[in-house]
C-alpha cells in the first residue's frame, strides 16, 4: 500500500469509532486492490433473452460491463438469439448474431468490438477503414481478455468516428469503388467463419439450466416483465390476470428508495407514511399514531388495510423494513392472492425478491449517502467467485441513521448479510443466506397533539382553589358549583406525578384521602384540570371532543419532538436454505423441485410514554395546571404552567420465532415445437407445493409503579401494576407560567425512593416514602402468548393455448391453522418477577383449528400480438380463535375475495406497455374494526365473566353481580340460603336471559365489519430509447366500511328497555341510572363507551374510508444524456417524478347542526382535505477512474421540491373543524455516491 495513505489512515483510526473504522478500512482495501491488482475474468455468466438487437445489445452491455460500438438504426429490427451460460464477450455476441445480417468485428489496434451489417464496410483505425477478416473466437487474445476494452478514450472515439463514416450513406456512395469494400464471396466466407466459430464454442460449453423457481426478467428501465407472485414460478406478468406490479432495483436507486414507504409514494393503489397517516382515536379521545409506533406496517393497499409481507414467497412478520441492499426487486400483488397467501388479509401482498451470491462475476460496491434531515447511510457489498459457475459467496453491510426534522429524534440501523451459492452439478443449486437487523432510537410524533389550552383561554382562563372550593374566571372569584364539578375533569385517583426539567418533583393524590391510606378517597377536596369539554362536545356522539394544535404559538410542530421520551429497539435474524434440482430438461419437458427452509426470530422492545398507546385515561395534549394551591393548602409551584398528561410508562417486549419448511415441484410440458397437431395443445406448467409453518410469539409487559410494600396496597397489587393506589398519572411540564405555551421539551424521571403525599385537612396529611420502579403487568404471557402451526398444500396450473392466444391460470390451496395460547403464569415469591418456565409454557388441551380452501382463477386472451384482455379472481381467509356474538352465534373466520378485469397493450416493439384494470376487493367479517371491542364492553355491563385484564372485578354496576347481591340479601333477611341453581334461576328471571348467559362464555365476544373497495388502475411503462425510461400510473379508488356490528345495535335495542325497568331493592333506585362508587352508572358507561362509538361507526357505514383519494397520478422518469457529443455531458442523467393526489374525504358534515345533537352524517357533504402535488428531481453523474477499474456514480435527489413544511388536515368533526393534523415535512435533499469496483 502506498506510503501516502498511511497518515490518512492514522487520522481515520483516531477520529472515528471502531465500527466505522472497520468499514472505512475495508472500503479502502477494496479500492486499493482494485486499483493495483484486479483483472476481470475471461468469461462471465450471461442470461440474455431473444429479441430486437437494439434492446438485447444493451442487455449485453449491462451484463458484461464491456463497451461495444454500434449504430442503433442499423441494428434495430434484427432478431437475436437467447444466450445463457458462461462465455467471453466475443463468444456471446457471435451466438446472439448467428445466422443474422449482423456480424462482430474487432479493431486490431484498439480492441474495440463493433457490430455492423454483413454488407457494410469493415472499419479500422483512422485515417480510413481497412478491411480485415475477423479472427476466430478461440484466437482472439485467449490469455488477455482486456484487449477487448480500448486503453484510451481517444482510440474509442476514433473507432466510433470511423464506423460512423463507414455506415453513413454518403460515405458509402463515395467509396463504392473502393477495393476495401467486401465482395459477396468475402461476405459469405465471413458468415461461414462466424458460424463455425459459434458452433465450436457451443460444443465446448454446455449452458446450465436455470431454476424455474427463480425470477428471470427482461427488465427494460423501470419495467419488469416477470414475477414469482402469480404462479410461484417464473411467469410473465402479461400472462397473468392478477394485478401485480414489480419495482425494479433501478427505480429504487434512481429515486433513493430505502423501504416500502418510499416505494408506496410512486406505485398504483399503495399508500405509505409519505401519503397516508395511519392513526386512530381511542375511547379517551387520544390519538394513536401507527406512523410513530410501527411505520413499517403503517401502509394501506387499495384503501383496505396493510399488506401481507413475504421474502422470496416465505411469510414474514413484517417487522423488518425492505432494504435495497438485499433486494433485487419488490413485487406488489394487490388484492387477495391465494397462490402466495391463502391465509392473509385481502388488501394484498408485498414480496421481496432477495439478492443472492453470483457465480460468474466478482463485485465490490460501496455506497454513501447523506440527507438534509441529518440522516446518513453507508453500505459495503462484496461478491466473490470461488469456483467459476460453481461456488460464490457474498457479504454486505449497511449502517443507516434516519434523521427527522423534529428534534431530538432518530433511529440507527445496522444490517449484516451473508450469502452463498453452490452449483455442484449443472442441474443442482444450493442457495443460502443469513441476515441480521438491529434498530434503536426514537421517532417523532407524526401528528400534532390535542389542544386544551385554547378552549381554556376562551372560557376566561378559570383557576381553582382546592382549600376554599372557589373558582376564578376572568379575574372574578366565586364559589365552586356542582356544574363546575361536571364541567372540569378532576385529577382524582390514581395519584399524580409532577415531572419538571429536573425530573420527578412532587407526588401526591388528586383528591383528599384518609390519613392512613391513599386508596380511600373523599369527595371534599380535589384538584382540577382544564375543562375537558370546552366546546360542549361531550354529548355529541359523532364528535371527537378535543381539537388539535395548529398554532405555533402553543407548540412549534416543525422542530419539536414531544415524543422524545419514547424509545424502541428491534433486532431480528433471518436464515434461508434452498435446494433447486432440475430432474428432467428436454425441449418438450421440464421437471424440477425445490426444498426450502426459512427462519425468522426477533425481539421488539418499546417504551411508550408520549404519542403512543397508554393504559390510562389521560389525553395526550397540552393542558394548563389550573390549581392555585395543593390539597394541603400550600402554594402550587406549577400553577398556570402547561403540561402533557399521560399514564405511567408502559414497556412491552415481544419475541417471535418462525420456521417455514417448503417443498415445491414444477413440471412444464411444451408441445409448441411439435410438427403435428399436438402443437395446438400449447405449453403447460404446473407447480405443486407443501408448506409447514411454526410460529410463536411471547409478549411481556411492565409498567412503572410503586414496588415497595405498604399496608394500603392489597395483596398481589405488585402483580397487577397500575391498579388502585399503586398506579399514577404523570404530568410532564413543558413551560413556565407565562404565555401558556411549550418552552422546553418534556424530561424523563428516574427510579428511586420518593415521598407520596396524601391525606386530608381534617385528620391530617401523610408523607410516606415509596419505592418507584418497574413491575410486571399481570397480562404478560397467558393469552398474550400464541403458538401457531400452519399446514398448507396447493397446486397451480398455467396453460398457454393456441400459440399463446389464450393463457389460463387455475390454483387451489388448502390451509389448516392450529393455535393455542400461553399457559398459566406463576410469580416468584417476591411477587414481582415471573417464573420463567410458566411464562414459556403453552396451554394444554385441544388445539384451536381453523381451516379452509382458497382458490385463484385467471385468463388472458390475446386476439392480437400486441393486445390482450384478462380476468382474475382470488380469495383468502384468516383463521381466528373461535368467537361469538352477543346472541351466542359462532362468528365465521374473516375472509376476503377480489376480482380484476382489464386489458393490456404491448406497442412499438416492446417499448410501450400499458395495463388497465378494474377491480373489486372485499374484506369480509373483519374483527379489527373500531367496533370490535363493543361486545366486550357490553359484557362488562351485565355479566360476571367480565373481569379486567388483571383478573380483578372491573365494574361495580355489573348487573349479574348486583342481582346476586340483592337475592342473597333477600334470602338472608328471610333466614334462608339459596342454592347455586336457585340463585341462577332468580337472576335469569330478573335479567330476562337464559341461564347460559350467566355462566362463563365459551368464546370471546366480538363484533365484525366489512371493507369494500372498488376502482380502476392504469399502469404505463415506456422506454422510447435505450437512454430514456418512464413509468406512470393513474388510479381511481373508492373504499367504504359496511355491515358494521349488526348484532350490537340489535342487542341494545332489546336490552335497554329491560335495564331501565330494574330497580335496586337495597337502594330503591333504578339500577340503570344509579352510580356505584368510582364506576359510575351503567347508563353513563353505555352512553359514553358503547352508544357514542357505535353511532359514530354506523354513521360512517357506506361512506368513504378516511383519507381515501378518489384519483391519484404518479409519473417517474429518468433520461441518460448518452446521445450528446460532449464527453462530460453524456455522463449525466436527469429525471424526476410528479405525484398528484385528488382531494380526500376526512369526514362528513352532520345532517343536524350544533347546538343540536348531531346523530346523522350527510353523505352528500364530505369534508375534504384539498388536492396535493408533489415534485421530485434527480441528477446523476457516472464516470470511471483508476484506469476504468472503478466506476463512480454521484446522484442528487430532491424529494418534495415544492414543500416547505406545513400541517395537513386528516380528520374533522361534523361541523367541519379539524380534529387531527399531519405534520408534513419540508423538501429533503439526498446526496449519494456509489463506487463499483
Amino acid at each position: 500500500m502506498p506510503q501516502t495513505l498511511t497518515p490518512f489512515l492514522l487520522r481515520v483510526s483516531h477520529s472515528v469509532d471502531a465500527l466505522r473504522r472497520v468499514v472505512i478500512l475495508l472500503a479502502l482495501a477494496a479500492l486499493a486492490s482494485a486499483a493495483w491488482a484486479a483483472t476481470p475474468a475471461a468469461k462471465r455468466h450471461y442470461e440474455l433473452t431473444s429479441g430486437d438487437a437494439a434492446t438485447t445489445l444493451r442487455q449485453f452491455v449491462e451484463q458484461s460491463g464491456e463497451e461495444i460500438i454500434y449504430v442503433v438504426p442499423r441494428v434495430r429490427g434484427v432478431k437475436t438469439h437467447a444466450v445463457k451460460g458462461s462465455f467471453t464477450a466475443r463468444e456471446v455476441l457471435e451466438r446472439m448474431l448467428a445466422n443474422s445480417v449482423l456480424v462482430v468485428v474487432q479493431d486490431k489496434k484498439t480492441g474495440a468490438l463493433m457490430i455492423q451489417p454483413v454488407n457494410a464496410d469493415t472499419p479500422g483505425p483512422p485515417p480510413g477503414p481497412q478491411p480485415h477478416p475477423p479472427a476466430p473466437a478461440d484466437k482472439l487474445n485467449p490469455t488477455n481478455p482486456r484487449t477487448m476494452t480500448p486503453k484510451k478514450t481517444s482510440t474509442w472515439l476514433a473507432s466510433l468516428f470511423a464506423m460512423a463514416a463507414a455506415l453513413d450513406p454518403l460515405s458509402a456512395q463515395s467509396t463504392a469503388g473502393n477495393k476495401s469494400k467486401l465482395s459477396a464471396e468475402e461476405i459469405r466466407q465471413q458468415a461461414l467463419t462466424e458460424k463455425n466459430a459459434t458452433a465450436k464454442s457451443e460444443e465446448q460449453t454446455v449452458p446450465v439450466v436455470l431454476s424455474p423457481f427463480e425470477v428471470v426478467s427482461d427488465n427494460r428501465g423501470y419495467h419488469a416483465g416477470n414475477t414469482m407472485s402469480g404462479t410461484r414460478l417464473n411467469s410473465k406478468i402479461e400472462d397473468l390476470g392478477a394485478s401485480i406490479s414489480v419495482v425494479t432495483k433501478e427505480q429504487m436507486t434512481d429515486f433513493a428508495m430505502l423501504d416500502f414507504n418510499d416505494i408506496a409514494n410512486y406505485e398504483a393503489g399503495t399508500e405509505g407514511t409519505g401519503n397516508f397517516t395511519d392513526y386512530s382515536f381511542n375511547r379517551n379521545g387520544q390519538q394513536i399514531s401507527n406512523v410513530t409506533l410501527n411505520p413499517t406496517q403503517a401502509n394501506r393497499l387499495r384503501g383496505v388495510g396493510s399488506a401481507n409481507t413475504t421474502i422470496g414467497n416465505f411469510e414474514t412478520s413484517g417487522r423488518v423494513p425492505i432494504d435495497p441492499l438485499n433486494t433485487e426487486s419488490v413485487e406488489i400483488s394487490r388484492g387477495p392472492n391465494a397462490a402466495i397467501f391463502g391465509i392473509g388479509t385481502a388488501s394484498g401482498t408485498v414480496n421481496t425478491v432477495p439478492t443472492s451470491a453470483n457465480l460468474t462475476r466478482n463485485k465490490t460496491q460501496i455506497t454513501t449517502r447523506g440527507d438534509s434531515f441529518d440522516g446518513y447511510r453507508l453500505t459495503l457489498d462484496i461478491n466473490q467467485v470461488l469456483l467459476p459457475e460453481k461456488l460464490a459467496i457474498r457479504g454486505s453491510y449497511a449502517r443507516q441513521y434516519d434523521g427527522f426534522t423534529l428534534k431530538p429524534s432518530g433511529t440507527k440501523t445496522d444490517r449484516y448479510n451473508a450469502m452463498a451459492r453452490y452449483r455442484p452439478f449443472k442441474n443442482t443449486m444450493f442457495t443460502g443466506s443469513f441476515n441480521t437487523y438491529r434498530l434503536q432510537g426514537n421517532r417523532p410524533n407524526s401528528n400534532t397533539p390535542s389542544d386544551l389550552i385554547s378552549g381554556w383561554l376562551r372560557q376566561g382562563s378559570p383557576t381553582f382553589n382546592a382549600t376554599n372550593s372557589t373558582i376564578t374566571v376572568n379575574g372574578v372569584t366565586r364559589p365552586r358549583t356542582a356544574d363546575d364539578i361536571t364541567a372540569y375533569t378532576t385529577s382524582g385517583t390514581p395519584t399524580q406525578i409532577y415531572v419538571d426539567q429536573n425530573g420527578l418533583g412532587y407526588w401526591g393524590t388528586g383528591q383528599s384521602t384518609l390519613s392512613n391510606t391513599p386508596a380511600t378517597v373523599s369527595q371534599v377536596g380535589r384538584l382540577y384540570d382544564t375543562n375537558a369539554d370546552p366546546d360542549a362536545l361531550r354529548n355529541q356522539p359523532l364528535f371527537q371532543r378535543f381539537a388539535a394544535v395548529h398554532n405555533k404559538e402553543i407548540y412549534d410542530w416543525s422542530t419539536q419532538n414531544i415524543a422524545l421520551l419514547n424509545s424502541t429497539k428491534d433486532k431480528a435474524r433471518f436464515a434461508t436454505v434452498l435446494l433447486d434440482q432440475v430432474v428432467l430438461d428436454t425441449p418438450r419437458q421440464l421437471l424440477a423441485f425445490q426444498a426450502g427452509w426459512f427462519h425468522e426470530d426477533g425481539q421488539r422492545y418499546a417504551r411508550n410514554l408520549l404519542a403512543g398507546d397508554t393504559r390510562g385515561g389521560a389525553v395526550l395534549g397540552f393542558i394548563i395546571d389550573v390549581n392555585e394551591v395543593r390539597l394541603n393548602g400550600t402554594p402550587n409551584p406549577y400553577f398556570r404552567r402547561p403540561y402533557i398528561p399521560t399514564a405511567l410508562a408502559y414497556d412491552s417486549t415481544s419475541d417471535i420465532d418462525r420456521d417455514t419448511y417448503r417443498g415445491q415441484v414444477a413440471y412444464k410440458l411444451d408441445l409448441t415445437n411439435e410438427k403435428n397437431g399436438l402443437r395446438w395443445l400449447g405449453l403447460h406448467q404446473v407447480s405443486a407445493y407443501n408448506e409447514y409453518k411454526k410460529f410463536s410469539s411471547r409478549n411481556f409487559f411492565t409498567s412503572d409503579n410503586i414496588t415497595s410494600k405498604h399496608t394500603w396496597l392489597p395483596a398481589g397489587t405488585l402483580n397487577t401494576a397500575g391498579t388502585g393506589a399503586a398506579g399514577a398519572n404523570v404530568r410532564y411540564y413543558v413551560g413556565d407560567s407565562k404565555g401558556q405555551n411549550m418552552d422546553f421539551l418534556p424530561q424523563p424521571y428516574t427510579y428511586g425512593q420518593y415521598t407520596l403525599n396524601y391525606g386530608n385537612d381534617v385528620t391530617g396529611f401523610t408523607q410516606e416514602p415509596v419505592q418507584f420502579g418497574k413491575a410486571i403487568l399481570n397480562f404478560s404471557g397467558r393469552n398474550s402468548n400464541q403458538l401457531r402451526i400452519q399446514k398448507a398444500q396447493g397446486i397451480i396450473l398455467q396453460s398457454h393455448l393456441l400459440q399463446d392466444r389464450i393463457v389460463t391460470t387455475f390454483g387451489e390451496r388448502r390451509d389448516e391453522l392450529y393455535t393455542r395460547a400461553g399457559g398459566p403464569v406463576r410469580y416468584n415469591l417476591d411477587g414481582i418477577t415471573l417464573d420463567q418456565q410458566s411464562y414459556d409454557s403453552w396451554a394444554t388441551g385441544d388445539w384451536k383449528l381453523g381451516k379452509g380452501p382458497t382458490r385463484t382463477a385467471g385468463v388472458v386472451v390475446r386476439p392480437l400480438p400486441w393486445f390482450n384482455v384478462f380476468y382474475n379472481r382470488s380469495d383468502s381467509f384468516v383463521p381466528e380463535s373461535k368467537a361469538q356474538d352477543l346472541f351466542l352465534k359462532i362468528l365465521p373466520d374473516p375472509s376476503g375475495n377480489g376480482s380484476d378485469a382489464g386489458f393490456g397493450l404491448n406497442l412499438f416493439g416492446g417499448k410501450l406497455f400499458i395495463r388497465a384494470n378494474q377491480y373489486t376487493t372485499k374484506q369480509i367479517n373483519s374483527r379489527t374494526g373500531s367496533s370490535a371491542s363493543l361486545g366486550g364492553r357490553i359484557q362488562r355491563i351485565e355479566f360476571n365473566d367480565a373481569s379486567d385484564r388483571n383478573g380483578l372485578p372491573r365494574d361495580l354496576f355489573r348487573l349479574q353481580a348486583k342481582a346476586n347481591e340483592w337475592f342473597i340479601a333477600e334470602a338472608a333477611a328471610a333466614g334462608t340460603t339459596l342454592t347455586e341453581a336457585q340463585l341462577e334461576t332468580k337472576v335469569s328471571n330478573l335479567m330476562q336471559l337464559p341461564v347460559e348467559y350467566l355462566r362463563p362464555f365459551a368464546n370471546n365476544v366480538t363484533a365484525t365489519n366489512d371493507v369494500i373497495a372498488k376502482g380502476r388502475e392504469v399502469e404505463i411503462n415506456y422506454n422510447p430509447t435505450t437512454t430514456w425510461t418512464l413509468r406512470a400510473n393513474v388510479t381511481e379508488q373508492k373504499a367504504i366500511d359496511a355491515n358494521i356490528s349488526p348484532d350490537i345495535g340489535n342487542w341494545l335495542a332489546q336490552r335497554i328497555p329491560v335495564w331501565e325497568k330494574i330497580v335496586d331493592p337495597l337502594l330503591e333506585t333504578p339500577w340503570y341510572t344509579t352510580s356505584y362508587g368510582t364506576s359510575g352508572s351503567a347508563k353513563t358507561f353505555v352512553d359514553g363507551l358503547i352508544i357514542a362509538p357505535l353511532k359514530l361507526a354506523k354513521a360512517l357505514e357506506g361512506k368513504s374510508r378516511p383519507q381515501v383519494r378518489k384519483y391519484r397520478v404518479n409519473l417517474s422518469t429518468n433520461y441518460r444524456l448518452q446521445g450528446f457529443d460532449n464527453p462530460i455531458v453524456k455522463r449525466f442523467n436527469v429525471g424526476g417524478a410528479l405525484r398528484w393526489e385528488d382531494k380526500g374525504a376526512i369526514g362528513y358534515y352532520g345532517v343536524q347542526q350544533r347546538p343540536n345533537i348531531v346523530t346523522e352524517l350527510d353523505t352528500n357533504r364530505p369534508i375534504y382535505d384539498g388536492a396535493h402535488t408533489y415534485v421530485d428531481l434527480l441528477v446523476g453523474y457516472r464516470a470511471p477512474f483508476f484506469s476504468k477499474k472503478i466506476m463512480a456514480t454521484w446522484q442528487l435527489n430532491i424529494r418534495n421540491v415544492n414543500e416547505s413544511g406545513r400541517l395537513q388536515k386528516v380528520g374533522a368533526n361534523p361541523d367541519g373543524l379539524p380534529t387531527a393534523y399531519r405534520i408534513v415535512t419540508p423538501r429533503q435533499f439526498i446526496l449519494s455516491a456509489t463506487f463499483d469496483l
